[in-house]
């Protein structure tokens, strides 16, 4: 008889050992149901990949929020964002990605019911989990679409809470980090007990606090050319640079050098652009300019669960609530000057006090200077992001008969996210302050040394937007065994469910301004989403589990679901299980798949930001002009919305997983698994660039403002040139992922001394897209963001109420697309990253349970990039790894 049923856990402490009766005495024991399948089974091993993170697991990371945890996994996080910043209302998320698919692709289920996603973010937010809160996370890799419905493509997330605790219970963690920034407190009290013999409960609450991680923090600011050292972001006080802008014999403007202003120190009087020594500025430290890399955050939880038996049944429920504060400071810097490059502003001719003040006294030819410099009296801009996400799930299951059950659910989520923008820049009150007409100052002035800094707080206001998104579904199963196969009952279950979503967003209305002639924006940093939506989705399904014989079963789903805002879909999975051996079992399955459109997607009405592009025809423009444009290098800027398309249908797919676990002897499994996903009609964008040189291509400077391009409608000012784009979803790519999973892992007890090796190695194989309709499938594997290789090692040696954990975590190295670079970028790199982490913990019933420890032993920042033009450090990705460097933890936990 086997002694083991293996549940691996990815890079951590291995594997979760099971009674030997799962195998051997399957009638005796409670079946468990199993995140893939709402049929209760009494082994673990399906015919699909699962790994478990159990509580002891979380508790010895020594992270204290979910994406930290799952980001030290190496096939369950190949890309996500964890490094808590993000755009829009969702600012301070983060998220989960499996298989490298998107995160939008992943399902997020809160003890098995699915979150609400945050339709600003694209995805659930699993920030908005306090880690605290959290029993064990199941994790199922491919698709899942015959089983959950939509977002399961990339496989599910269960996040399993806490259920259990018998009196008190307060926790206390700590954690330092070496490079100072990025500590945290999390503080945990909870109380259960029992009523009566048939009724427990559990109330949690706990409060998180996390400080913020600057740039210069981190050393990501250090530069390998002495000349870059310094920027003209960060020039001393009172100093600034500027450049003359001239007009020559023909009438032709002619641009200077820039120059330090004569209050700038001759130490910080630096050509910082090695291609152009003539250049020379007024620059400070890079290391010195303070850059926000992760906000400060501060966080209250709460949460209520209940059981009671009655008789065959059982009524459970659990309610949940977390509060989330994200700080962001976003610290600006503005490049202006008299008549900043727009055709709509009067080009100033330079009093001589002021070409006095600039050295420029007697150059009549001098029509407007350049200036880069901080903005003196500028307020600081910073983001307050609140995220509250309420939960509620009323479970009643129970026996009908001796073959029988049944359970229903009712579960209801709400997500708000709101977003306050501090000191926001109200563009056209800027101008008015620094443009004048002809041959006059303006009313705020950079070379005035007399000049009002109380003034310029009047381009500065305050705006606020937010973001609902709720989800209430009911649903019912019904399970039961019929009939006996050569190796046990066949089950089969039936069910149905009803799922109403809604979103609403709602910018501030001062950021829906836009500006008459320039037809862009009235405000920077806007986060103008509007928008709102609901769907109701009403499904039918059915799963069976036949043990065809001891050997051999099969399992499979099928699944209907009707949309009231696109239709009907319908998909299947089959998978079966072969034990070949008593030491070797193969597993394999296959399903469709599909991802409904976001209601974003379909309802948005509109909300972007500014686009960097390449506008050749814009320059030329500006020439005519005697506006400033060089040729070589005609960028602009554009802004761009996303508007819904109700015209999107749903994404499909298939998935195939297969593979084998290996048990040679007691305590060793090795595991292997390949993953293979096919996606159509993926949800796209067109990239602005393309629909840029599209526009000109067919319309030239003839096109009307209103028509569009390859459905993206373009408006254009009075010239022709293009002056706002927007965007709709469309169904436009496909992605194909090929990936493999290898996992050992090896335990053993000798006495009271414990010892548990795991090793995990992923492998992606093919990662190829398709960026736009008609373009060739492009392979992604090697550059930035889809590294070809993780892997993950771990040893923990125990003895009675001690144990040692080492564990290390090694990420690919990677390098820039050659078509994605420039001559700026081209041949920049990220080297192999290598993670250690050590940690103790002790165990003792009178004591408490205590866990100390560090991460990143060797103090290193992941995903920096070399080899570029400037040859400065900084973090290519956050989807892979942290900023946090060396940091120190500890954790009491005490039961009364």
């Amino acid at each position: 008889m086997r002694l083991t049923s293996l549940i691996y856990v990815p890079g951590l402490l291995g594997a979760l050992t099971l009674p030997a009766t799962l195998h051997g005495q399957e009638e005796s024991i409670e079946k468990l149901e199993v995140t893939g399948s709402r049929l209760k089974r009494a082994t673990l091993e399906t015919s699909s990949p699962i790994k478990v993170i159990d509580r002891e697991q979380i508790e010895i990371s020594g992270v204290t929020s979910v994406g930290d945890l799952i980001r030290k996994s190496a096939s369950s996080s190949p890309t996500g964002n964890f490094s808590g910043s993000s755009g829009f209302v969702a600012s301070g998320a983060a998220t989960i990605d499996l298989l490298g698919l998107g995160s939008d692709r992943t399902l997020v289920l809160l003890d098995g019911k699915r979150m609400p996603i945050d339709q600003g973010l694209g995805a659930v937010n699993i920030d908005n989990i306090p880690i605290s809160l959290i029993e064990r996370i199941e994790i199922l890799s491919g698709g899942a679409s015959s089983v959950y419905g939509s977002d399961a493509v990339g496989g599910v997330v269960n996040i399993i809470t806490k259920k259990e605790v018998d009196g008190a219970l307060v926790s206390v963690t700590a954690t330092g980090t070496q490079g100072g920034g990025g500590e945290e407190t999390d503080i945990q009290a909870a109380f259960g007990g029992k009523v009566g013999p048939n009724f427990n409960y559990v109330v949690t609450a706990g409060y998180k606090g996390r400080q913020p991680i600057y740039k210069q923090n981190r050393d990501l600011a250090y530069v390998k050319r002495p000349e870059r050292a310094f920027t003209a972001g960060n020039p001393p006080a009172g100093g600034y640079s500027y450049r003359p802008i001239s007009l020559d014999g023909e009438g032709n403007y002619v641009v200077g050098n820039w120059t330090p202003s004569e209050s700038c120190p001759a130490e910080n009087q630096v050509a910082t652009v090695p291609a152009n020594p003539l250049n020379v500025y007024c620059a400070g430290p890079r290391a010195g300019r303070p850059v926000e890399l992760i906000p400060k955050k501060e966080e209250a939880y709460a949460s209520a669960f209940f059981n009671s038996s009655i008789s065959d049944w059982n009524l459970s429920g659990v309610l949940t609530y977390s509060n989330s504060v994200n700080t962001t400071d976003n610290g600006v810097f503005y490049s202006y000057g008299y008549d900043p490059y727009s055709g709509a502003q009067p080009t100033i001719t330079l009093t001589d006090a002021e070409k006095a003040g600039l050295n420029l006294t007697g150059a009549g030819d001098v029509q407007f200077v350049q200036i880069l410099a901080p903005m003196p009296g500028q307020p600081s801009r910073t983001y307050i992001n609140t995220n509250e996400t309420y939960g509620s799930n009323l479970k009643l299951e129970g026996d009908l008969n001796n073959n029988w059950t049944m359970s229903s659910a009712f579960s209801y989520f709400i997500s708000n996210a709101d977003r306050e923008g501090k000191n926001i820049t109200n563009k056209d009150t800027l101008q008015s302050l620094l443009i004048a007409p002809a041959g006059s100052t303006p009313e705020y002035s950079l070379i005035d040394a007399d000049r009002d800094l109380s003034v310029i707080s009047t381009a500065f206001e305050d705006l606020q937007s937010s973001e609902t998104s709720t989800q209430a579904s009911a649903d019912v199963f019904f399970s039961g065994e019929i009939g006996q196969l050569g190796g046990g009952a066949f089950s089969l279950g039936v069910g149905a469910s009803l799922v109403q979503e809604t979103f609403e967003q709602n910018p501030d209305e001062k950021d829906t301004q836009f500006n008459e002639i320039s037809e862009s924006p009235v405000f920077t940093g806007t986060f103008a989403n509007s928008g709102e939506g609901d769907r109701n989705v009403g499904s039918v399904y059915a799963e069976f589990n036949a043990p065809l014989t001891a050997a051999v079963e099969l399992d499979g789903a099928i699944r209907y679901d009707n949309y009231s805002d696109f239709g009907d879909t319908t998909n299947f999975g089959l998978g079966a299980k072969v034990k070949a051996l008593d030491s070797l079992t193969f597993r394999a399955k296959g399903s469709t798949s599909y991802k409904a459109p976001l209601l974003s997607y379909i309802s948005q009405e509109g909300g972007g930001g500014y686009y960097t592009v390449l506008d050749a025809l814009n320059c030329e423009q500006e020439i005519k002009d005697n506006q400033v444009c060089d040729p070589a290098n005609p960028t602009r800027q554009v802004y761009v919305d996303s508007k819904g398309s109700d015209e999107l249908q749903p994404e499909t797919g298939v998935s195939y997983t297969g593979g084998f676990i290996f048990e040679p002897i007691q305590g060793l499994a090795l595991l292997a698994d390949y993953y293979h996903v096919d996606l159509e009609s993926t949800f796209k964008q067109d990239e602005v660039q393309e629909v840029v040189d599209e526009w000109y291509k067919d319309n030239g400077l003839e096109g009307s403002s209103g028509d569009n391009i390859n459905g993206n409608v373009v408006g254009v000012d009075s010239n022709g040139i293009i002056s706002r784009i927007s965007r709709p979803y469309r169904n436009l790519g496909k992605l194909q992922v090929r990936a493999v999973n290898l996992s050992t892992s090896y335990r053993e007890k000798f006495g009271s001394i414990r010892f548990v090796y795991s090793n995990e190695y992923f492998r992606m194989l093919s990662y190829k897209l398709q960026e736009a309709e008609g373009k060739e499938l492009k392979e992604q594997v090697g550059y930035f963001g889809t590294p070809d290789y993780r892997y993950n090692n771990s040893v923990s040696l125990g003895y009675d109420i001690h144990s040692m954990t080492v564990r290390a975590q090694t990420i690919a190295g990677t390098e820039i697309d050659p078509e994605d670079a420039d001559d700026d970028s081209i041949g920049s790199k990220v080297g192999e990253y290598t993670e250690y982490d050590l940690a103790y913990s002790m165990n003792s019933a009178g004591f408490g349970s205590l866990q100390i420890g560090v991460n990143n032993v060797f103090d290193t920042i992941g995903g920096i990039e070399d080899g570029n033009f400037l040859r400065s450090e900084s973090v290519e990705t956050t989807s892979l790894y942290s900023y946090t460097g060396r940091s120190y933890f500890v954790k009491y936990t005490q039961t009364f």
